[in-house]
């Protein structure tokens, strides 16, 4: 890719921004991966393109940070968007820009706004279960117990043999 491809001004931005931790995050359009064409590639894996976006970020010195989310610790805001642009060397070549969602690059001021650790059950947010939960996601130092009867499983569960027993939910 020429550098000559970045506008002058995302350029000036770039070389502005200091050093530090950068993310990229991307989203693919699962339709356009799956449907037949002329709508779509009919992929058998869409899973396939993900994995291939990460290969190319982990080459780059990225981590995975969680689902379609990568992050560089130390790195100079125009190396990651280089990083970023060459995600367009995915293969197959087209694939990526007619089936993206979303792609973006983003500073990553404080990593301290991370409450994932603190939000998941047990942590500071969330100290006990709110709602009937699967039991095998439930840790054993989580005080929990079998749901009242009658048993309803929770709003949007699907109907199955195993979510209608209550053995299997704790509140």
């Amino acid at each position: 890719m020429d550098e000559d491809l970045i506008p002058i001004a995302t350029s000036l931005t770039l070389l502005a921004l200091p050093l530090g931790a950068y993310g990229i995050s991307y989203d693919i359009y699962t339709c356009k991966l799956e449907d037949d064409p002329p709508l779509g590639f009919r992929t058998w894996i869409s899973a396939m393109i993900y994995s291939e976006l990460g290969t190319l970020l982990h080459c780059d010195g990225f981590h995975w940070v969680q689902y379609s989310i990568w992050a560089y610790d130390n790195v100079d805001a125009m190396d990651a968007y280089w990083s970023m642009l060459g995600l367009l060397d995915a293969c197959p070549p087209g694939k990526l820009e007619s089936t993206v969602k979303g792609l973006s690059l983003h500073h990553v001021s404080d990593w301290v706004f991370n409450v994932t650790d603190e939000i998941q059950v047990g942590g500071a947010y969330s100290p006990r279960l709110q709602g009937p939960t699967p039991a095998g996601l439930v840790s054993p130092d989580i005080p929990a117990a079998l749901p009242p009867l009658p048993w309803r499983p929770p709003l949007h569960t699907r109907r199955s043999e195993p979510a209608m027993n209550v053995a299997n939910w704790r509140v």
